[in-house]
């Protein structure tokens, strides 16, 4: 017996070997139950995209087919999608009419799932502060500026309480903190004392956690922001 017959009959005539064949057999099956399932549903990925005042908004950038499932009624749910159609963390998914934030995924196997979470809020951003001529010139004869900073508003997770790795569970934040969950975006920059507003409620922020903010083989960067906040007095 020759010493590659192992290695032969491990691979097939196209170049495949058995675990890879294994792989893409499971992958067939996955597809075939999702495209035939009863509860098959569709999935719309959203893109955050700058308007031409310097603004983000959300919208539509392509739609998936996929099975979805409720973990934690639909605050939480599970999205089981075609295998090699993965999304990635910090990613917007819109479905029944609400939008989520892929906060977790799972690959194993050929079984793509993201875990998505329901933005129950919108927060304020602040974008870059530009200067713009007013078409009018000052007593010296110079032309007059303004300086212009763009606000608009993202979808977020909202929560009072966050993850014990100790024991799986939520534990509730302490009184008057709150914590945000918001997609990086190199554009959007949400600092350390930044000021912000949930339900009429003023909150400062404590920190900026990028634990969950990956970096792909391509360099390219993508996942979510765990921000901080601190109740505040109101001002009246």
């Amino acid at each position: 017996m020759s010493k590659y017959s192992a290695f032969r009959n491990r691979v097939k005539a196209g170049g495949e070997t058995h675990l890879d064949g294994f792989r893409n057999a499971t992958k067939r099956q996955i597809r075939a139950y999702i495209q035939n399932s009863p509860t098959r549903s569709e999935v719309e990925l959203l893109q955050l995209e700058e308007q031409s005042d310097k603004t983000y908004t959300l919208i539509p950038a392509e739609t998936k087919i996929a099975i979805v499932s409720d973990k934690e009624t639909f605050y939480k749910r599970t999205i089981l999608f075609l295998p090699d159609e993965d999304v990635q963390m910090g990613s917007y998914v819109k479905y029944d009419n609400k939008t989520y934030l892929v906060t977790n995924i799972s690959d194993v196997n050929g079984y793509p799932q993201s875990f998505v979470e329901y933005c129950n809020q919108s927060i304020k951003v602040k974008g870059e502060k530009t200067e713009i001529l007013t078409g009018e010139k000052d007593i010296y004869g110079k032309p007059k500026k303004i300086t212009v900073q763009p606000e608009f508003y993202i979808p977020c997770v909202s929560t009072s309480k966050i993850y014990s790795v100790l024991d799986n569970s939520q534990m509730p934040l302490p009184e008057g903190a709150i914590m945000i969950y918001l997609p990086y975006h190199k554009e959007i920059d949400i600092p350390v004392n930044y000021e912000f507003q949930i339900h009429g409620d003023n909150y400062q922020v404590t920190t900026v956690n990028k634990i969950n903010v990956l970096t792909d083989e391509n360099g390219f960067v993508y996942g979510y922001l765990e921000i901080r906040g601190q109740r505040r007095q109101n001002v009246k």
